[in-house]
């Protein structure tokens, strides 16, 4: 109902209960397109008496998960550090922008959509590089079985399993 649609829109996906009391909001992508960018939706429409805005300024999740599909290969970030990186810091490239803006704006023509949805494509390597924590990464082996790579280390510098961030469905 409309409780449903109203937490989504704020929180994301998935709402989750940590067994210290606290609450971790998640909004999940998924992209069928190779592991190289994400695509950062700025509008969810931006039809002419239609407009919305997308995901990446009205969601207030504590994580974004990110599954490459066709890669096997799930990622996961801080929310707030990516709205941060986003909106908040300063583009390298031009005065009084943010960094998001360092990168070309492009209309989504993925699926068929009575909507006009525009984002940023960034690469993951630069989000990798830039947002503050990193990236938890999980790829799935051949028999469908999810595991943080080896090597990565979780936000704020704890594992996955360390910080209660969820596996991967």
């Amino acid at each position: 109902g409309d409780l449903a649609r109203d937490l989504q829109e704020i929180y994301g996906d998935v709402i989750m209960n940590r067994r210290n009391g606290e609450t971790i909001a998640m909004e999940l992508k998924a992209d069928s397109y190779p592991p190289n960018n994400f695509f950062l939706e700025i509008w969810s429409n931006r039809t002419p008496g239609r407009m919305n805005p997308g995901w990446m300024k009205k969601v207030r999740a504590s994580l974004l998960g990110y599954h490459f599909v066709n890669a096997n290969l799930f990622l996961v970030m801080s929310f707030p550090k990516l709205q941060e990186w986003a909106f908040i810091n300063p583009s390298l490239e031009y005065p009084r922008a943010h960094r998001i803006d360092d990168f070309l704006e492009k209309e989504q023509h993925a699926s068929q959509q009575l909507n006009r949805t525009f984002g940023r494509t960034v690469p993951v390597g630069v989000i990798a590089r830039e947002i503050v924590g990193g990236l938890i990464r999980f790829v799935m082996d051949s028999n469908g079985v999810w595991s943080q790579e080896s090597g990565q280390s979780g936000q704020c510098g704890q594992s996955a399993g360390e910080s209660g961030h969820p596996m991967p469905p």
